[in-house]
């Protein structure tokens, strides 16, 4: 299965910078989820989403940035190999991202 939403912005995570919220990342991370990684659909961007995508981007021999740029989300949108080739077994990255409310697609940082 592929990814459903097209590229709109890179996602990016800096500790203590605003972070960022949407529809867009929200698909990002259930996508992180189907492909086994364990964190939470909130719709933010924060330090567990960057880590879930580390390793998605290491799993897949990218540049590890923990951004989703544009070569990141083709790349996290497709199923690779055979089954469970390429793949990773379900990984716990969670890091406490708190659940936030509203359609907000930046949120200052506590």
């Amino acid at each position: 299965m592929s990814l459903k939403v097209p590229w709109s912005r890179p996602l990016v995570y800096a500790k203590g910078r605003q972070v960022m919220r949407g529809h867009d990342v929200e698909a990002w991370q259930a996508r992180l989820v189907q492909l086994g990684y364990a964190i939470a659909v909130d719709g933010r961007y924060g330090e567990a989403s960057a880590a879930a995508t580390r390793q998605l981007q290491a799993d897949r021999g990218l540049l590890v940035t923990g951004c989703v740029d544009k070569t990141t989300h083709a790349n996290g949108g497709q199923d690779r190999g055979a089954a469970g080739e390429g793949t990773p077994a379900v990984q716990d990255v969670s890091g406490g991202e708190d659940a936030g409310e509203g359609d907000d697609r930046i949120e200052a940082a506590e």
